[in-house]
């Protein structure tokens, strides 16, 4: 492998035993370094033990957020000489064949510094990336190959590989977006800068093992989507109607599943004010 070519996999945790993520338990039979940022308020102990291939441990109980996690990553792998990021969360299954794919790929496409893989949900449909206009967008039955515009698409964080000179050069991740809307924000800023990205073919999936079911789930859910989005930081300014409405869309939604007006009340305080 080429020294330019060398890469660092960033996972970030949260109320999850290392050996127990799913990117972990695939990433490792490919060989690749690996970060881990552990969000969860306990297993600080786990900074002494030694995976396999994990070359480094960040303990955060105080939960910053994974923009803060993809941004101290993406500092310590430059610092070590790593030229590349490879995202992820704790429950994306990645195929080990994944870096021989983005190796093959960079030598296609040696301009290109951003490469996402087909990412994939239940009944077989596409995730990541998919057709996204005015910061809305939803799983499709097709995925894009090759090149595409990133102004066209909404790509998630979890798989995607990015150049750190590149990474650095546009801001890296709005850390105050920590949450929701932190890959989009990402993705907006670095297509200011380079407008293309490109898909690989490998294909990865997405599983969602910590889906919130009661309505005080919901509401604290949505407390944190508002106050994620409030620092959002759009390229065009008028953009920031398009998520006003996203966000109100959300409300109203939350507001009929739960029968309250909660959702307003929380909206009005973590969004608007």
């Amino acid at each position: 492998m080429q020294q330019r070519n060398k890469v660092l996999c960033v996972i970030v945790l949260y109320n999850t035993v290392i050996t127990e993520s799913i990117a972990y338990s695939s990433l490792v039979q490919a060989g690749i370094d690996i970060f881990i940022v552990d969000n969860s308020p306990t297993y600080a102990a786990y900074q002494d033990i030694t995976y396999k291939n994990v070359v480094k441990y960040l303990h955060c109980p105080n939960n910053p957020g994974v923009s803060f996690a993809y941004n101290k990553a993406a500092t310590f792998a430059t610092e070590q000489g790593y030229e590349w990021m490879l995202i992820s969360d704790q429950d994306t299954y990645l195929p080990s064949d994944i870096i021989a794919e983005f190796n093959k790929c960079i030598q296609q496409y040696p301009s290109i510094k951003l490469f996402c893989p087909k990412v994939f949900i239940n009944n077989n449909r596409i995730l990541s990336p998919v057709k996204s206009k005015y910061y809305l967008s939803k799983p499709s039955k097709n995925a894009p190959d090759g090149i595409i515009d990133l102004k066209n698409y909404s790509i998630i964080n979890s798989g995607i590989i990015v150049n750190l000179e590149a990474f650095h050069e546009v801001g890296g991740y709005n850390e105050m977006v920590n949450l929701d809307f932190s890959d989009i924000q990402f993705i907006e800023r670095f297509g200011a800068v380079y407008s293309n990205a490109c898909v690989l073919d490998s294909s990865c999936i997405q599983s969602y093992s910590n889906e919130v079911q009661s309505q005080k789930q919901k509401l604290n859910r949505f407390k944190l989507f508002c106050q994620s989005l409030k620092h959002y930081e759009p390229i065009v300014y008028t953009n920031r109607l398009w998520l006003w409405i996203v966000v109100m869309k959300r409300t109203v939604s939350l507001c009929l599943q739960c029968r309250s007006l909660t959702p307003i009340c929380i909206m009005f305080n973590n969004y608007l004010r």
